[in-house]
């Protein structure tokens, strides 16, 4: 009898523990799953079949599932930061810098992370980028600044971006790129005349020296006359942009036309044409920079370099024209020509009904017949139209063709026979 009591108790536990053990058994690599307060036994979560998926909450009231981790899991970090590594064996909150300057982008740096950088000019042998220029006239001393294109100083968030020829060689026909990132001027001294006279307008070409990758602003004129001397020129400042140019201290010595002129003197160095600053009236004491300049231009498209033909009116079988300069500070180059028939011919060149320059006449046999030519450049000093012929003693037929040219005659525009054939 005992015997069968064991048996039994033993039965009944065994029947009584076996509920429960199954109740702790999930799926091999499942999760087991909470049913709720008062439920026996678990529910089970499987794992998908792609590895690397995170086992997501769904909040107190949803069972958690696999999948993507929202947003709202992810621990932020400070403002303007992402999470990731830059060597490869620690994770960090990398910062994300604000690139709002001129020319700026978002460049990455191995080890480092993003950083601002400029985007260097791929467009060739153009025009500064963001630039401006200004003038200001203090103590008889006139300064020239580079401004960005928003006329404030430039800066590293809003650099200037110029080129230059190479100085290395002049077989190298890549240019040098140079960001201006700080205040550039240069100021002419009183004193100093570049050449120009009382009262005579002019015009100072602003041009922009490499200096060894420190740009510094540099000044010319680029054209004069001198009465005394019966001259007339046309410097080669367009050519100084590839020929390398020799530079002059500007100083209260500055005083010739034709000479470019920086703050240092520098040996063959490229520089560039940047703009031009007019004064359309001249000076009253040449030297003395009473105002800033009447009219400050940028150099870019369509405008003209010292010595360029701006316009040409010719008149065939005429002996008299009109043009209309663009220009008060442009000189025009009048040629004439003509049969001349006499015993005494000559050739007088009118602006209006002023004579100018000198005439030129011709002793012949009486009843001959000679070709005849003038060359004349003048500064008519306006820029209305303006009316220019010749005449002739002994009569003949012939032309006139006027010429207006991009520059100034200084020291003085008195007009000067070029030159005459006959």
């Amino acid at each position: 009898m005992k015997i069968f009591r064991s048996a039994a108790v033993v039965g009944f536990l065994l029947a009584s523990f076996a509920p429960a053990a199954a109740q702790w058994q999930v799926q091999n690599h499942s999760l087991p799953i909470g049913r709720g307060v008062g439920v026996m036994g678990f529910g089970s979560l499987l794992p998908p079949t792609t590895g690397g998926i995170p086992l997501v909450s769904s909040g107190g009231l949803t069972d958690p599932s696999f999948g993507s981790v929202q947003n709202v899991g992810i621990q932020p970090g400070a403002a303007n930061t992402y999470k990731g590594s830059v060597n490869g064996s620690a994770t960090a909150d990398i910062t994300m810098p604000s690139c709002t300057g001129v020319s700026q982008a978002l460049q990455y740096n191995n080890g480092t992370g993003p950083s601002c950088g400029n985007i260097q000019s791929v467009t060739g042998f153009d025009m500064p980028t963001n630039m401006g220029l200004s003038s200001s006239a203090t103590g008889g001393a006139l300064t020239v600044t580079l401004t960005t294109a928003a006329g404030v100083a430039p800066t590293t968030a809003s650099p200037i971006i110029a080129l230059f020829r190479s100085t290395a060689a002049f077989a190298t026909g890549t240019p040098v790129q140079t960001i201006i990132n700080a205040t550039v001027s240069a100021t002419i001294p009183s004193g100093a005349t570049l050449g120009t006279a009382n009262s005579v307008p002019f015009r100072i070409w602003i041009f922009l020296a490499y200096n060894n990758g420190t740009p510094e602003l540099a000044f010319a004129v680029c054209s004069n006359s001198s009465s005394a001397a019966g001259t007339s020129n046309v410097f080669p400042c367009a050519s100084w942009e590839y020929t390398l140019k020799t530079t002059t201290v500007l100083n209260t010595s500055a005083n010739s036309s034709g000479v470019l002129y920086t703050p240092t003197a520098n040996t063959l160095d490229a520089v560039r044409i940047i703009g031009f600053c007019d004064y359309t009236g001249g000076l009253v004491t040449a030297g003395t920079w009473a105002s800033a300049c009447n009219l400050v231009q940028l150099f870019g498209p369509g405008i003209k370099k010292p010595g360029d033909t701006v316009q040409v009116v010719s008149a065939q079988q005429s002996t008299s024209l009109s043009i209309t300069p663009s220009s008060a500070i442009n000189i025009t180059k009048i040629a004439v020509y003509g049969t001349l028939t006499g015993a005494s011919a000559a050739l007088q060149v009118k602006r209006g009904a002023t004579s100018i320059g000198n005439p030129v006449s011709l002793a012949v046999s009486a009843g001959a017949t000679v070709p005849g030519a003038v060359i004349i450049y003048d500064g008519p000093e306006t820029t209305s139209a303006t009316s220019y012929s010749y005449t002739g003693a002994g009569g003949g037929s012939g032309g006139i063709m006027v010429e207006e040219i991009m520059g100034a005659l200084e020291p003085a525009n008195d007009n000067q026979p070029l030159e005459m054939t006959g």
